[in-house]
């Protein structure tokens, strides 16, 4: 290790260092060993655990260092390093004391694309997805195959649902407070991101915060023009049931978009909203007559992509592919094949598409990107990795000499 390391020096020294660039002075003084003797690694130190922000007019964004678990952060030379360029803010405590590993690289993945819209792990839509899968009739689809220690055929979409597993996989995902789904709308927040669903409002004498949260899935919103506000009235039959009416803000009629129960996970007709059942308060009723609303309209900071979580013990891992942790190549992005439930169609006589695949491609394209590449990647899933963790990419520095090559980019 010495002798690569000693190698890596050398070359960065050699062919790296000019004007306008920095450099760590010697990778091998860096403790990236916090318990030598027992050789545990400090992974905050990995190259995963950098992101950067972009920020705006003229601002050169913020680096984000997560903070993982047992508080282990960033090693202090490496903060020091980017703090002394005086070129962007550095933010070493990103709180990802949650998840097993804690990399920036797991959560969200930021671009320089047409919209500048950060892709961000959203565990509530996969399960959406999955959900829609069901109603579509793929109960009995595979999906992970070969993954997570799973068999090869893995398991079926019933088997997540409904199976003797599902209602843990629940409970760490979206239990009210503790959830990783709650971690991350907390996430969102610290981020300065536009919510794109505003909060419930409870009216015709519905209990006040009955409803918690919505969901929204940004690719199947084709109801009206692509970023319109739309108005979404859920009106009360009983206690339980509901229908789903939506219309664009400012207009007068609503139109019919299917129905859904408090009592089970409801997305509309449409699929471009959705409702788990542990965001409705257990504690109030809700009755015939009774009506909650709320407003939905695209984030221009984020897009949702299907993520979901399982625990190991330590902390959040990823169940399903990270397609969070992928590689960005100006306008093209390198994800992992995510080995859904294939129901969605495809081409016209043609096979049905991995739904998961389908909602990925269209995110990615409308946060600006032009090509998307699904990539085998389930060795590097099982060691807690994805993409990002299994590339080194050699990216080309502007040769800028006389002046800041950041400008140039």
């Amino acid at each position: 290790m010495g002798k690569v390391t000693g190698i890596m020096n050398e070359y960065a020294r050699t062919e790296m260092m000019r004007d306008g660039v920095g450099l760590i002075p010697d990778f091998y003084n860096i403790p990236f060993l916090i318990d030598p003797i027992n050789l545990i690694s400090n992974n905050q130190a990995d190259g995963g655990n950098f992101e950067v922000q972009p920020g705006v007019g003229g601002n050169l964004g913020t680096i984000l260092l997560g903070k993982g678990r047992n508080n282990n952060q960033m090693a202090t030379e490496v903060v020091d390093f980017l703090k002394a360029q005086g070129v962007q803010t550095v933010v070493d405590d990103f709180d990802l004391t949650w998840m097993q590993l804690g990399h920036t690289d797991e959560v969200v993945s930021f671009a320089s694309t047409s919209s500048n819209r950060a892709r961000i792990a959203s565990p509530e839509t996969a399960w959406a997805l999955l959900v829609i899968a069901d109603r579509m009739g793929g109960a009995a689809l595979s999906m992970l195959q070969g993954m997570n220690g799973l068999p090869a055929n893995g398991v079926t979409v019933d088997d997540v649902l409904r199976g003797p597993s599902a209602a843990n996989v629940r409970a760490i995902n979206f239990n009210s407070g503790t959830g990783y789904s709650e971690k991350l709308l907390n996430i969102r927040t610290s981020l300065g991101f536009t919510s794109p669903v505003s909060t419930p409002l409870s009216g015709a004498g519905a209990p006040a915060n009955v409803l918690r949260r919505a969901g929204y899935l940004d690719v199947f919103d084709t109801l009206y023009n692509y970023g319109d506000e739309v108005e979404w009235k859920l009106s009360f039959s009983n206690a339980d049931e509901f229908t789903i009416e939506h219309r664009k803000v400012g207009t007068t009629n609503w139109a019919a978009d299917g129905s859904g129960k408090c009592s089970e996970d409801s997305v509309a007709a449409s699929n471009a909203i959705y409702i788990l059942k542990e965001w409705w308060d257990a504690t109030k009723v809700t009755a015939q007559g009774h009506e909650v609303t709320f407003i939905t309209k695209p984030s221009p900071d984020m897009i949702e992509m299907p993520v979901l979580f399982g625990s190991t013990g330590f902390g959040a891992k990823a169940a399903t592919n990270n397609v969070i942790n992928s590689i960005v190549d100006g306008d093209t992005l390198f994800v992992a094949r995510t080995y859904g439930p294939a129901v969605w169609p495809g081409q016209p006589g043609g096979p049905n598409r991995d739904i998961f695949e389908f909602y990925v491609e269209e995110a990615a394209h409308k946060a600006g990107f032009t090509t998307v590449y699904f990539n085998e990647e389930r060795d590097y899933h099982t060691g807690t990795g994805s993409i990002h963790c299994a590339s080194n990419v050699l990216r080309l520095i502007p040769d800028q000499a006389a002046e800041k090559w950041w400008n140039n980019l």
